[in-house]
């Protein structure tokens, strides 16, 4: 009997040739939606922060690419947002802003104020739960002596005195264009939408990879879960890794806070100074 070999790729193809019907019928489909300054774990250039001693917020009515306005296309929830490089002060926090004649503003939504555990050395991200219509703009608050990141770009802005809630007068004190980006960004869920039936032939095509040897490791993830932020820090460190995104599930203390998860899971193999992002509870 002849032996026959697989090919360098080590790849069994196996060929169905079978038609199927496949049929999406009333089909819910979520449209989510990042409005903001896009950013990573990369330190920023800089810290923005409002005057010496005061509260203030702000919202972005225009800017360059990659950042984008932070308004609603339509209707849907804002359910999260995230800041680059907060300080570690009480008192950040977002609101939904209506524009209801130029100048004239109301605020329609406001999130629950929290404090960023990192200060100033990572981005972190917070849930909320938040309506918003289309055209409302997404707000940020930052407290007196707080800051976020700041890029190089083209930003234009809506500036606001002190902070903004629910049932407070908005102090709309003018909006202005610079050349930078604030770092900050919301998520939005927009109502979904059905996808209407699709009929069609389709033929089944199966790829079985051989076994592949494991690249070279050297930053193996580490078992976080139950470590303080401090803890998961050295750890991170011993292993050769470094923190990525921060997030905190709301209402959790940043002093009782301890890491709940970890993505790339616990003993994942990655190569030097691979961010892992951590998720506080």
């Amino acid at each position: 009997m002849t032996e026959r070999k697989m090919g360098p790729r080590g790849l069994l193809l196996l060929l169905v040739a079978c038609l199927s019907l496949l049929a999406f019928t009333g089909v819910a489909q979520a449209d989510v939606a990042t409005v903001g300054l896009p950013f990573g774990a990369e330190e920023p250039p800089g810290i923005s922060k409002c005057r010496p001693g005061e509260t203030c917020s702000l919202a972005i009515r225009g800017a360059e690419a990659p950042a984008t306005p932070t308004v609603a296309a339509k209707d849907g929830t804002v359910v999260s947002y995230r800041l680059d490089w907060p300080t570690a002060i009480p008192g950040y926090h977002i609101s939904v802003v209506r524009e209801d004649a130029p100048g004239l503003f109301t605020v329609t939504a406001s999130s629950a104020e929290v404090t960023p555990v990192t200060n100033e050395v990572a981005v972190e991200e917070f849930d909320v739960d938040l309506p918003i219509k289309a055209g409302e703009y997404v707000a940020l608050t930052i407290p007196a002596g707080g800051g976020i990141g700041q890029f190089p770009g083209t930003l234009r802005g809506l500036a606001f005195g002190g902070s903004l809630a629910v049932g407070r007068p908005v102090d709309f004190e003018g909006e202005g264009e610079g050349p930078v980006a604030i770092g900050y960004n919301a998520t939005i869920a927009y109502q979904p939408t059905a996808i209407e039936t699709i009929t069609k032939e389709v033929v089944h095509t199966v790829e079985v990879p051989a076994k592949a040897a494991p690249a070279e490791a050297r930053c193996v993830v580490p078992k976080l879960d139950g470590k303080t932020l401090k803890a998961a820090k050295a750890r991170l460190r011993a292993a050769r890794c470094k923190v990525g995104l921060v997030s905190r599930k709301s209402g959790v203390r940043a002093a009782k806070a301890k890491v709940v998860a970890a993505s790339p899971k616990t003993g994942t193999a990655l190569p030097v100074g691979t961010a892992i992002s951590l998720k506080l509870g």
